[in-house]
């Protein structure tokens, strides 16, 4: 294995079909004994040394001086594979001695909201592929600052999980971990969401809302976060059965909760993913307003009351040209970072920034949370609405969006697009095609065989001819 290129880890942690591959009982068992071992012998191994930097923008709940206890909590989506997978990382933590809180179903942003809280725990591990489909599961681990772990940590992983002579830490049979309950704490996350985004006083008395839980880990936490602070609630695919969980309906079918708030008048709507850590926005008017049209809101509301730090926001790649315009307008500054939510925080963390994220709905707000959270996105955004006495159409349409078009090709290797010379020529005769009226971005998936293709540009029939012909040079080359 290369010492820089991971081929377990992913993006966004491993991730593929549950019980196949890197996801099988007996792969996983050994994972939580490399993790287990990796904390026995150095127990801040997993620690991102990142804590100075978030705690410039909060500090981090609980009881400062309380000594960190050799434990893992454990979360997960209401996936049918969760509980197996849960199970088979468990036996291998707890053979090492470590004890695990297991708080069940909960959202990404809840684990990594809880891992730090307390200064408790040695790491988070989330179960979740978030919004693929329910035949897929992932682990996902979080440092004890709720980041996610260093790509050089990962390699360490991998190194530990493919030598044959791997030697776990054994506990003796009287000191094997224990499984403490830990469902209780996803109160706990619910209580500090309303007293830090929205405070005590704040009442959404007469607003109705539209909230899409994928049949998730929101379907609890998110209505009753809204019902408490008053709201009238209409909620759907709210009812996990393990295998429901993103089946034509939330983040990635935005179209259906913007159907149920035309058809029930509601002021606002959210579609949450599987595992809660984005969320997508629909206007009053049932009109889809994605992560872009919610940080162009979010930093002209922050710079009028002076509280974006450098008037800069954090967005990837795929961000459209139209959100790089409109915050032009109001002088702010956008920098841009790869695909990837983790990319985005880093340079937040680096450059002090206090709102970033992900066209596709991963927003964060670093003064509220270290990671992407769609309930605290949707507060957030109520939270405007309601200071300013504005419609969330009002508000999003300081953004004019370019046509844009996204492309899939299912490839056999991930050869550099730079090394292929068909590929180079007609990636360079569509950005002079295009010149500063848009703009083409290629790369590939971090965990599928895929190479994605994406145009902008004034012209929606041309870009979607220019990406035609661009897809099918790609398939020649590498299908």
């Amino acid at each position: 294995m290369s010492s820089t290129t991971k081929k377990i880890f992913g993006t966004d942690g491993i991730r593929g079909a549950a019980n196949e591959g890197y996801l099988t009982p007996g792969f996983l068992l050994k994972l939580g004994q490399v993790l287990g071992t990796f904390i026995r012998q150095k127990p801040r191994a997993f620690e991102t040394h990142q804590l100075d930097r978030v705690a410039r923008f909060h500090k981090i709940p609980g009881r400062k001086k309380q000594a960190r206890k050799d434990t893992v909590i454990i979360g997960r989506d209401p996936r049918l594979s969760g509980p197996m997978i849960t199970r088979a990382i468990s036996s291998g933590l707890l053979a090492t001695g470590l004890d695990i809180v297991d708080v069940g179903v909960i959202s990404t942003p809840g684990l990594a909201y809880l891992t730090r809280y307390n200064h408790c725990h040695r790491l988070g591990i989330m179960i979740s592929a978030s919004h693929n489909p329910v035949g897929d599961n992932g682990v996902k681990l979080l440092s004890p600052e709720g980041l996610k772990i260093p790509d050089a940590t990962e390699l360490k992983i991998e190194k530990q999980l493919t030598r044959p002579d791997f030697q776990p830490v054994c506990a003796r049979c009287t000191q094997i971990g224990s499984v403490i309950p830990g469902h209780h704490e996803i109160k706990t996350y619910v209580n500090e969401v309303i007293k830090n985004v929205t405070g005590r006083k704040f009442s959404l008395k007469g607003f109705k809302v539209v909230l899409d839980c994928a049949n998730g880990a929101t379907s609890e936490i998110a209505p009753e976060v809204f019902r408490r602070l008053g709201a009238r609630v209409i909620t759907i695919h709210h009812r996990p059965d393990g295998q429901n969980i993103n089946h034509r309906c939330g983040s990635l079918y935005p179209a259906v909760v913007a159907r149920a708030v035309r058809k029930h008048k509601a002021q606002i709507g959210f579609s949450f993913d599987g595992d809660g850590d984005r969320v997508i926005a629909v206007d009053e008017k049932g009109q889809v307003r994605d992560g872009d049209h919610i940080m162009a809101v979010a930093a002209r509301f922050l710079k009028k009351h002076r509280a974006l730090p450098k008037n800069t926001v954090v967005a990837t790649t795929m961000s459209n040209i139209g959100l790089a315009r409109s915050l032009r307008e109001a002088g702010i500054k956008l920098l841009r970072t790869p695909v990837g939510d983790r990319y985005v925080i880093e340079k937040m963390l680096a450059g002090h920034y206090l709102l970033g994220g992900e066209q596709s709905g991963h927003i964060i707000f670093m003064d509220q949370s270290t990671t992407g959270d769609g309930l605290i996105t949707a507060l957030e955004i109520v939270k405007i609405m309601k200071k300013g006495n504005e419609k969330f159409s009002v508000l999003a349409d300081c953004l004019k969006v370019f046509p844009q078009v996204l492309f899939n090709v299912r490839v056999k290797h991930k050869r550099p697009f730079d090394q292929i010379k068909a590929i180079k020529q007609k990636a360079r005769a569509i950005e002079k095609e295009l010149g500063d009226s848009g703009r083409l971005l290629l790369r590939y998936s971090g965990t599928e065989p895929l190479a994605r293709i994406m145009l902008e540009g004034r012209d929606k029939k041309q870009i979607t001819s220019l990406a035609n012909d661009l897809a099918r040079i790609i398939k020649k080359q590498l299908g």
